[in-house]
């Protein structure tokens, strides 16, 4: 019978499958080859077209960029590998405050796209109508961009507030010349600042100094809450007219915390001026001093207003003034009297930190040494200034003071101790000898609270050497008292010839009866023996007994060989241990030459 049904192809799924397969995978091969060729594209805008001179604005590029996606350009894929667009001439018009860069991918119905973004924070350099040249890159160009920059500051309100801005102010505005003037700076800024620099005043004609340490607080401004940093400043005019003071720059980075970056900000504060007048014509001091208050006060070292010739005194007076350098302080001149000698010391001036400015204070100190008798009068002190808190003259008075100065030695320890050799002209004048005499003499006398300071200090010493005396006596003792206890000590523990005479009459006794302990008590007597006789060594045993005595040791160990060898031979004798130790007795250190007459036979009848 014949079968008329074809023969099936087993082989033609298989053909099928394998050319479907090569199909997709050149269609792949398509796709991916033009996702690699992605052309770039490049725009530019910025958030304002019109800025004031002192702003800052931000320009954004963005650009889709030609990206490998195989394997190895994925790997690698990073901000190094594509470079910024470039701008030419961009910075002949602008700063570059900051600038950052971003990347971001997308996938979209399987088509992909790469976005770079460049944002750019600019501020102008000059007012006017301002061009952004494009940006290029890879071929791709971006569209200029004009800007309108206007002169001046942009206006600040509770709806633009700004994120730096600078307050300064003085509390004067109309001065004398050298018054004091006080500056400050107030730096505003609306969120944390990582780094900054604020420039110094600066001005002409005048000092300016630091004062106080730097503030550092919060206050509410425009809505909003700021971060203040204050500076105060201490200015004094030295030149009348217009004193400008410039204004100060700021320079640095502020971290938004609201949208996460950091900004670069700058700020500019106002100039201030104030107006500087000629000293009042009213015044009639010689010295111009322009202050809130001026004090005068003085010092005696001694209060007693009656000396002997010979005698020295000091006499300190102080001026403080607010509102003053202490460099413009006058000094105060030393009395000129030819009854008195004036050393005058090196003034202390210096200057200190006061709510109401510079407080400085001067101090002038004289010494006086007495050498003619009579009376000697130190004149009123008198500084005129002016209270610029009112506008009118003061003047500061020290009054007068009258000094009897007697007759007598050159200071009064010498005269108890001694008859004065001072002779005194018909005027109660010293002789011109003696006046030297007195002079040299009282320069190199101390005051009288130093000589009491040298009786204390002498009083202290004597003190503390009787102190020590009675610690080196109390040692002394102490150390007497420990030898006695010592030697007390040492006797109690020596051995007398009774005790040794028994110890050697139980070694005998244990030799002949054939005592274990033979070795043991032979040594230990031994021992006591050398202890006894003051021979300091090492504890004895039977090998350092072989040196001592080579017989003695080598019957010990004949004795110990018998009792604890198993294979031993009969070795030890009692006789020759005996004769032995009779002869060490004769032989050993300490006890060669002693009687032994007191030593008992060793057969006993």
């Amino acid at each position: 019978m014949v079968n008329d049904k074809p023969k099936l192809n087993k082989g033609y799924p298989h053909k099928h499958h394998n050319m479907l397969s090569k199909l997709l995978s050149l269609l792949t091969l398509c796709l991916l080859s033009q996702l690699s060729l992605a052309n770039t594209s490049l725009s530019a805008s910025v958030d304002r077209n019109k800025v004031y001179l002192n702003e800052s604005f931000n320009l954004k590029l963005q650009g889709n960029v030609d990206i490998d996606f195989s394997l190895g350009g994925l790997m690698s894929f990073g901000r190094n590998q594509i470079e910024a667009p470039t701008i030419k001439g961009l910075e002949d018009s602008f700063e570059i405050l900051d600038r950052q860069q971003n990347y971001s991918m997308r996938s979209i119905n399987g088509d992909t796209t790469t976005e770079v973004t460049w944002n750019y924070t600019l501020s102008p350099k000059q007012a006017g109508t301002l061009t952004i040249p494009q940006a290029i890159l890879q071929g791709a160009k971006s569209e200029a961009i004009v800007i309108e920059v206007v002169e001046g500051k942009a206006p600040i309100d509770a709806d633009n507030p700004p994120p730096v801005f600078i307050e300064v102010e003085t509390d004067k505005s109309d001065v004398y010349v050298q018054e004091q003037i006080q500056y400050t700076v107030r730096l505003f800024s609306l969120g944390r600042l990582s780094s900054g620099n604020l420039s110094e005043p600066a001005t002409s004609n005048a000092i300016i100094e630091p004062f106080g340490e730097e503030n550092k607080y919060y206050r509410m401004a425009y809505n909003q809450r700021y971060e203040v940093i204050e500076r105060k400043y201490l200015i004094y005019p030295q030149k009348s007219g217009a004193l400008y003071i410039d204004g100060l720059a700021f320079n640095g980075v502020l971290i938004d915390s609201y949208q996460r970056r950091r900004i670069r900000v700058s700020e500019i504060s106002d100039a201030v001026q104030v107006n500087i007048a000629q000293p009042n014509p009213n015044f009639t001091g010689q010295h111009w001093l322009p202050a809130k208050s001026l004090h005068l006060s003085e010092k005696w070292q001694d209060e007693q207003l009656e000396l002997s010739i010979g005698d020295a005194f000091t006499h300190e007076i102080t001026t403080s003034a607010l509102g003053l350098l202490g460099s413009a302080l006058p000094p105060i001149p030393a009395v000129s009297n030819e009854r008195v000698k004036s050393y005058p010391d090196k003034p202390s001036v210096e200057s200190q930190a006061h709510e109401g400015g510079s407080y400085a204070i001067r101090k002038d100190a004289t010494t006086y040494i007495a050498i003619k008798q009579g009376e000697i009068t130190l004149p009123e002190i008198r500084i005129p200034w002016w209270d610029t808190v009112n506008d009118v003259e003061r003047i500061a008075t020290l009054p007068e003071r009258t000094i009897i100065i007697k007759p007598g030695a050159v200071n009064q320890t010498q005269k108890n101790e001694q008859p004065s050799s001072i002779d005194l002209t018909d005027d109660g004048k010293a002789t011109p000898n003696q006046e030297s005499e007195i002079e040299s003499t009282a320069k190199n006398t101390e005051p009288k609270h130093n000589e009491s300071n040298q009786h204390a200090l002498l009083a202290i010493i004597a003190l503390l050497a009787f102190g020590w005396l009675l610690t080196s006596l109390f040692l002394l003792l102490r150390l007497k008292q420990v030898k006695q206890d010592l030697n007390k000590l040492i006797s109690i523990q020596a051995p007398d010839s009774t005790t040794s005479e028994l110890s050697y009459k139980q070694l005998i006794e244990a030799i002949r009866k054939g005592s274990s302990d033979i070795p043991k008590l032979v040594l230990a007597w031994i021992e006591s023996q050398r202890k006894q006789n003051t021979v300091k060594s090492a504890p004895i045993t039977l090998r350092s007994l072989k040196a001592l005595d080579e017989s003695l040791a080598a019957e010990l160990l004949a004795f110990e060989n018998d009792r604890y060898s198993k294979n031993a031979t009969q070795t030890y004798d009692q006789q020759a241990l005996l004769e032995a130790l009779k002869k060490y007795t004769k032989t050993a250190p300490g006890l060669k030459g002693k009687d032994n007459a007191s030593l008992p036979p060793f057969y006993p009848q």
